[in-house]
């Protein structure tokens, strides 16, 4: 009788063994993926401390946990692919906030069973302290989750009005620890391929990428026309450096900022740097060459705020010359100044 009532409990006793540790591997993955940075505001609460001290409730093996979590960290790192230096250090820093949190959980079991009333207040104080301390260390590097539920509120307040038309993909706020900002990544669609933009405070203003991702795609279909309309003069001896917008996404000209529509209020605020590909080694044959070029711009109406010519040698710069809806093409040679390497800087 005695064997016959061994029997099932030992394979019961297995049973609960393998529902435990399956509990422990869903719950641990489960807290170091919502750990990591791109999963938003979940991001920012604490699971990666709350979960492992639970399974070291029902599941008090240490050493196996361990081996979880850590492979758990570096998989779900892996995937998120945002470099080796993130891989290591999340699979490091979560792997740590674990085995501290069922550490403290373990001294504070230790105080409710058979110790003396001394070491009971000495493990109850100590688990608390590690608590305590574990906390403050996640929300320093991961942020607090109320203020990240307020920023991503704030961001689509922004949005909402600065974007009325626009229908964002996804927007997800966390807090990046590196440079100490709550960032809201916005994800949308572009020719079928989905991007994104990073949008934070920086004091009272938005830095705002998808507006920069807006001027670059308005920049590149006007320089687009610029190279068509010079391409009109059979003319394929230039290349196009830079292209820069003079107003930023707090001005009264951001408004008028769209994606793939009309910016033609925005011409006179647009710049461009333009290098002449071909030996012009004389100041005169520059300045005729820039000549032929404006004059062949301004009669073919291309407004702008101005355009930059850099030319000389093959392989070197030794002029510029400087263009802008007020410059005198009948005074080019005087206007065309030597090339000055340290104001060559782009505008963008």
């Amino acid at each position: 009788m005695k064997n016959k009532t061994s029997k099932p409990s030992l394979r019961s006793e297995k049973r609960m063994e393998v529902i435990r540790l399956a509990l422990s591997i869903l719950l641990l993955s489960l807290a170091v993926y919502c750990t990591g940075m791109l999963r938003g505001f979940i991001s920012s609460v604490p699971l990666i401390l709350l979960c492992p001290a639970v399974v070291t409730l029902f599941y008090d093996e240490p050493l196996y946990n361990s081996i979880i979590t850590a492979v758990s960290a570096l998989l779900f790192s892996v995937t998120d692919r945002l470099g080796t230096e993130y891989t290591v250090m999340f699979t490091l820093g979560t792997t740590a906030a674990a085995v501290l949190a069922m550490l403290a959980t373990r001294i504070l079991k230790r105080a409710f069973y058979g110790i003396p009333r001394k070491m009971k207040v000495f493990s109850l104080v100590s688990a608390i302290l590690i608590f305590c301390a574990l906390n403050a260390a996640f929300f320093r590097i991961c942020g607090n989750p109320v203020t990240v539920l307020r920023q991503r509120s704030e961001a689509k307040l922004y949005l909402s009005e600065k974007y009325p038309d626009k229908v964002f993909s996804s927007v997800s706020t966390h807090y990046d620890v590196s440079r100490d900002k709550y960032i809201t990544v916005l994800t949308y669609l572009d020719t079928g391929s989905e991007l994104e933009s990073e949008l934070f405070r920086d004091g009272d203003l938005w830095n705002d990428g998808y507006f920069e991702f807006l001027k670059q795609n308005a920049l590149s279909a006007r320089r687009s026309e610029l190279i068509s309309l010079i391409r009109e003069d059979n003319d394929d001896r230039l290349s196009f450096r830079e292209a820069g917008i003079a107003i930023d996404n707090n001005s009264e000209g951001a408004v008028a900022l769209t994606y793939g529509g009309d910016n033609s209020s925005l011409y006179g605020k647009m710049s461009f740097d333009i290098s002449v590909d071909f030996a012009t080694p004389l100041r005169r044959d520059f300045a005729a060459y820039c000549t032929h070029i404006a004059k062949h711009l301004i009669d073919n109406g291309f407004v702008f705020d101005k355009i930059k010519f850099y030319g000389g040698d093959d392989d070197s710069y030794l002029f510029e010359y400087l263009l802008t809806p007020d410059s005198d093409l009948n005074n080019v040679f005087a206007d065309v100044k030597n090339f000055n390497a340290d104001e060559y800087v782009s505008y963008s």
